[in-house]
């Protein structure tokens, strides 16, 4: 038996041999990174030239060459440029065209990839072409490209403006993605982009206007300050900044206009030490003032109606912040992660502060709010549930009543002032305080609630106002 079995093993093995030898024989191997492409070769995967979406997963560079990985477990190198012109690399593709490889970082504001290099057509941008070249601002990519890969212009942060040639069939997965200044399109091709929506490489996400001929004027404008405007008939938005002063008074409109700050207009802005916003801003955007890690000092003006998710969000240096009454809603996340954050007021006349507006500011030592109707219901959800150890007094104002519960658990709150207008303390409503000391409680209170002060063992100080 043993014998037949190793008969039928040895006949086995030899098939296979022969059927990997058949296949090696036919077919010339793609390169891989230890075999380098310096000449046009079949590509890996018959597609417009290598897979755009799916099967290609990574692009990296490795002493020069360009290493593709694709989901599938096969790397590719397709080596070394093999031509350079006006700062550019170019790779020789199959049918004897040229792609755009590199591009080094001497240009600084507008980019116009030439349609034509060495007496060949440039018809594709390769991945992660442009990861490098932070300063342009302007791309203009011309008829003769047809194919732009996925990542080519990934995470790039000042990008403004960009010139869609006729030819563009093809745009790959997350070539605009994180392109937050991405602001308008001149779209020449057939391709359909549409403005805020995903798809053709995220073109599309962050864009405000999108045009269809080049005689279209642009809508953005830059002041004598540096300040960069879009203005659209009544609307007027400020886009970013480009001066280089670190203490900032935003001007005080827009054309005669009134505006907003735009998403992520001062995002990551990392030398910004103080800015003062004027009455003429009605709106600060989603993460406007994301990450100015040396932010000290803030302003908000009395014309300000909304501050939307993450305005703020880690200004780690900001110590204290004022939200005036004008303001209509303050959004989730608004002053997250500020860690140096003491002092909060905001003013009785804003209409909701929605939850977690204050979370991981863990040194939070007062703050003077009105409970809402729109929004939190207990202080703790301002904190994302866990109320800061630091924070030891608090006021509240307005004339909505003292929620059920509303400081339940606020362990290490030591001092509340209620507003004069609070006529009702809700039950439970400062259960298990137990550092809670004093209290300044309205004349007007004519209720409260079951429960209300349980646990409340310090507690040994109540003030009638």
């Amino acid at each position: 038996m043993k014998c037949i079995f190793k008969r039928i093993t040895l006949v086995l093995l030899a098939i296979m041999l022969a059927v990997f030898s058949l296949f090696a024989c036919e077919e010339k191997p793609a390169p891989t990174e230890e075999t380098t492409a310096t000449e046009p070769y079949a590509w890996p995967i018959d597609s417009v030239s290598w897979p755009i979406d799916s099967s290609l997963s990574s692009v990296r560079f490795s002493e020069g060459d360009l290493i593709l990985n694709y989901a599938n477990n096969m790397r590719v190198n397709l080596g070394k440029a093999d031509h350079e012109s006006m700062g550019m690399s170019f790779y020789l593709l199959p049918d004897g065209t040229y792609a755009v490889l590199t591009v080094d970082d001497r240009y600084s504001e507008t980019l116009t990839i030439p349609a034509v290099c060495n007496g060949r057509s440039v018809t594709e941008i390769l991945p992660s072409t442009f990861r490098a070249t932070p300063k342009i601002r302007r791309v203009v990519i011309p008829d003769s490209v047809t194919v732009i890969h996925k990542h080519a212009f990934y995470d790039w942060q000042n990008l403004e403006s960009v010139t869609v040639g006729a030819g563009v069939k093809n745009i790959g997965v997350s070539a605009f993605s994180g392109c937050y200044r991405l602001f308008e399109v001149y779209n020449l091709s057939s391709l359909w982009i549409r403005k805020g929506k995903d798809g053709n490489g995220d073109i599309g996400r962050y864009v405000l206007d999108i045009y269809t001929s080049l005689d279209e004027e642009s809508k953005y404008w830059t002041d004598e300050n540096g300040y960069y405007f879009y203005e659209n008939g009544d609307v007027c938005k400020l886009m970013y900044y480009t001066g280089a002063q670190t203490e900032l008074v935003l001007p005080t409109d827009c054309n005669g206009k009134d505006y907003e700050i735009h998403m992520c207009a001062f995002r990551n802005m990392m030398t910004l030490k103080s800015v003062k916003i004027s009455n003429g801003v009605t709106a600060i955007g989603w993460s406007a003032f994301y990450g100015c890690k040396a932010l000290e000092e803030v302003t908000i003006g009395d014309g300000v109606e909304r501050i939307e998710n993450s305005a703020f969000e880690e200004c780690q240096f900001l110590e204290s912040i004022v939200v005036p009454a004008s303001v209509k809603q303050v959004s989730v996340g608004a002053f997250k992660n500020c860690i140096s954050l003491r002092f909060v007021t905001i003013e009785y006349g804003v209409e909701q502060i929605d939850k977690n507006i204050l979370n991981g500011c863990y040194n939070v030592a007062y703050i003077s709010l009105p409970f809402v109707k729109k929004g939190y219901t207990k202080l703790g959800e301002l904190f994302g549930d866990n109320v800061t150890y630091a924070l030891k007094k608090v006021e509240i104002t307005g004339n909505i009543d003292v929620k059920d519960y509303a400081f339940s658990g606020c362990g290490f709150v030591e001092d509340v002032v209620l507003s004069n207008d609070i006529i009702r303390i809700g039950e439970g409503a400062f259960i298990d305080c137990d550092r809670l000391s004093s209290i300044v409680i309205g004349r007007y209170v004519n209720e409260i609630g079951h429960c209300a002060f349980q646990n409340c063992e310090e507690l040994d100080t109540v003030y009638y106002a």
